[in-house]
């Protein structure tokens, strides 16, 4: 059977006429029309280049808004650090030592974010080697637990500093303790991140180098489950644990807060009381 080809031919084909002609060949093994060849592979090829080229735009929107956060947190961070650092010196504090943490980190982070932003361009193609793969993955995850880290330890120095307003402390103390205890994030947020730094590579998948986290074959022990658990660890170190430890500490600053509005709210009568039994326990040790 002979077919002309023309272009009137190709557009006036009805899309009806060219599935009753794929039914008819899936039943009688006949080679559909070169009509129907045509429209059926411009059509897929139409919707495959729509497809690449919506996704294309969404990469790109995401590299720029990648971009537009790693200079403003350039600028803001810097500038951040630098107030904090000549603040300090003036009032030593808990919470200014936990922000310059907090600060820092964020700084790092935002340096990660080119690299992460190119990795999107180029639709998570990684082009910059296995090096600089470990260590852009391996800085960003870490940053990702020291950040979760300070903010949990401002939490608690927040509640700890309102709750025992009325005593007596030491700013170098509570300064020197802040020092310690900021070693001690960066130094758990490291043991954190072995994992992802001694398994973080690049791989070659489909003729595409990607940067990811990959568990090779050790022993007894299967990667499927070695994955699970790293992916555990991050659930319940950098979120859950961080989360319950944050709400409990507000929960008990608002006692507190609560607690002292209604003691307030009594009145100065209650507050003569006290101040009255004061002067009779005082007077009557003076007397003895």
């Amino acid at each position: 059977m002979g077919y002309q080809l023309n272009n009137s031919s190709v557009q006036t084909m009805a899309p009806e006429l060219c599935q009753t002609e794929l039914v008819k060949e899936d039943r009688m093994e006949n080679n559909l029309s070169l009509h129907c060849w045509l429209k059926l592979l411009t059509k897929e090829y139409t919707m495959e280049f729509q497809g690449d080229n919506s996704s294309l735009v969404v990469r790109i929107l995401i590299a720029c808004v990648y971009s537009i956060v790693c200079a403003l947190g350039l600028v803001g961070n810097s500038l951040a650090l630098y107030l904090l650092h000549s603040r300090y010196r003036q009032k030593q504090s808990s919470i200014n030592c936990f922000v310059m943490g907090l600060a820092i980190t964020d700084l790092q982070f935002v340096l990660t974010l080119p690299f992460w932003a190119v990795d999107t361009v180029l639709d998570f193609r990684w082009p910059f080697g296995r090096v600089m793969c470990k260590i852009v993955s391996t800085v960003t995850t870490m940053n990702m637990y020291a950040s979760v880290f300070f903010l949990t330890a401002m939490s608690i120095a927040r509640y700890y500093s309102i709750s025992s307003a009325l005593k007596m402390h030491s700013r170098r103390a509570a300064a020197t303790r802040a020092k310690w205890t900021s070693l001690g994030i960066w130094f758990v947020s490291l043991l954190a991140t072995l994992p992802h730094a001694i398994y973080s590579t690049s791989v070659e998948v489909s003729d595409e180098e990607l940067c990811l986290v990959r568990f090779t074959e050790t022993g007894s022990w299967d990667p499927q489950l070695l994955l699970g658990l790293y992916h555990l660890q991050k659930v319940l170190l950098g979120f859950l644990l961080p989360l319950i430890i944050i709400s409990v500490c507000y929960l008990l600053l608002l006692r507190v807060i609560l607690s002292r509005r209604i003691t307030s709210a009594a009145g100065p009568e209650v507050e003569q009381g006290r101040q009255k039994r004061r002067i009779d326990i005082m007077g009557g040790a003076h007397k003895v």
